[in-house]
């Protein structure tokens, strides 16, 4: 599981499903805005996991 660090949240949850796991809670370290990233994994019983989010700042570039 820790080659999903860094993933959005949205693409880790489709990933983690696929591969047959249940997200049983998902925490967040900060609040939005920002892209929602995994920046733990904690595998609590067998197939069942609990996340920590954390949103990354996006930079925002003038023209």
């Amino acid at each position: 599981m820790k080659k999903f660090l860094g993933y959005t949240l949205d693409h880790f949850k489709k990933e983690a499903i696929s591969k047959g796991y249940v997200i049983e809670d998902i925490l967040f370290l900060n609040d939005p805005p920002g892209i929602a990233r995994v920046v733990r994994i904690k595998e609590r019983a067998p197939k069942t996991i609990h996340i920590l989010i954390a949103y990354e700042k996006e930079l925002i570039i003038n023209k």
